[in-house]
């Protein structure tokens, strides 16, 4: 809306100056009488050299072109219009070859555009938007405002139509002055229009920095939770290595309790074997300790039974016999005898056992000697006293 608005304004104020000039052309033609130019004009327009340009200035701190013309000849005593376009109609045209110091050089429509003084040797001195008041070649103007053409100017009105040139100078001031007030709120609209233009720019600036801090918010957000994310699954491989460690190590344990379990088992086995074995061991060598024991006392017996029998049978023998039994014997010995007679064999039981009885039919053939019944009679009690002490160990054997 704002530049809507500028530019109605701006229309606006070109119709109003459009307006109040008319009035004053219409008001203020007037005729000049002719005098001739001279390099006093010139003069007083150096004096304004290196003034700045304004438009509708009209001093020393700011001049436009028509202001500068207008000065340099009122300060020689000839008033003239104030616009440029006013100007031209009150100077009679001349050719750029019958130009002299002070004739106005005019561009433009009917000098609309600009207007300069004349200065000698192709040069003008002139108030340039750019460089203010400068002297610069009329050729050089020409490449940027088209050509050029010339009017003098013709000398001191009448008083009427001094008066009447007072009236329009004013009201050309008055132009002027709305034209700068114009040109003020020019400038002012388009300050404005730039300040908003530079609010819109830096509304749009911050934006676009707001976006990118949002995406750069929503991008390290993103980052986080990938890493969260990243952190969760790593813990979770964590977990599942760590679960899978623990189900392989409770694994491991019941296999090795099983093994121990197992191991237990057959070392039990192995031992109620080996005590079994022992048992069975003990029992054969008790039963074989009992088996020796017995035989012992058999064995024991029948040699008691035996020497018993050997007692009973020397009780039987006389003694007066012996001697001489065994001195037969040993006569036998002596004289190599080699035969006796067939014997003759009782049996008899004695204590359950078969006794062998020699009857000789010759006693001094048959009756034993004296060294050889001691010597069977030790044997028999040899035997006993071993056959008692083994039957002996094999009971201590038992009971144990």
């Amino acid at each position: 809306m704002n530049k809507v608005h500028y530019k109605m304004f701006k229309a606006g104020k070109k119709w109003v100056i459009a307006g109040i000039t008319t009035v004053a052309i219409s008001t203020g033609a007037f005729m000049v009488n002719s005098i001739d130019a001279n390099a006093d004009v010139v003069s007083n327009a150096s004096a304004y050299l290196g003034t700045p340009y304004q438009y509708g200035g009209n001093s020393f701190s700011g001049i436009d072109c028509s202001a500068l013309v207008q000065n340099a000849y009122a300060a020689d005593g000839i008033n003239l219009p104030r616009t440029s376009g006013e100007q031209y109609r009150v100077t009679t045209q001349e050719s750029a070859a019958d130009a002299q110091y002070g004739d106005l050089v005019f561009f433009g429509s009917y000098g609309s555009d600009h207007v300069g003084i004349y200065s000698g040797n192709g040069n003008m001195i002139n108030a340039e938007t750019v460089d203010g008041v400068t002297s610069r070649q009329i050729s050089v103007m020409e490449k940027y405002l088209g050509p050029a053409s010339y009017g003098r100017v013709n000398g001191a009105t009448d008083k009427a139509a001094a008066d009447q040139a007072t009236a329009d100078q004013a009201a050309d001031q008055a132009a002027a002055d709305q034209a700068a007030a114009d040109q003020a709120a020019d400038q002012a609209a388009a300050d404005k229009a730039a300040a908003d233009q530079a609010a819109d720019q830096a509304a749009a600036d911050q934006a676009t920095d707001q976006a990118a801090a949002d995406k750069a918010a929503a991008d390290k957000a993103a980052a986080d939770q990938a890493a969260d994310q990243a952190a969760a699954d790593q813990a979770a491989d964590q977990a599942a290595a760590d679960k899978a460690a623990a189900d392989q190590a409770a694994a491991d344990k019941a296999a090795a309790d099983q093994a121990a379990t197992d191991k237990a088992a057959a070392d039990q086995a192995a031992a109620d074997k080996a005590a079994d074995q022992a048992a069975a061991d003990k029992a054969a060598a008790d039963q074989a300790a009992d088996q020796a024991a017995d035989q012992a006392a058999d064995q024991a017996a029948a040699d008691k039974a035996a020497a018993d029998k050997a007692a009973a049978d020397k009780a039987a023998v006389p003694e007066a016999q012996a001697p001489a039994q065994l001195a037969d014997v040993n006569n036998n010995q002596n004289n190599n005898i080699t035969s006796v007679e067939p014997e003759k064999t009782d049996v008899k039981p004695v204590d359950n056992q078969v006794v062998k009885v020699v009857t000789p039919t010759n006693q001094k053939d048959t009756l034993p000697a004296t060294g050889e019944t001691k010597n069977s009679l030790l044997t028999v009690i040899g035997l006993g006293l071993i056959s008692f002490v083994t039957l002996l160990g094999f009971k201590i054997r038992k009971n144990n």
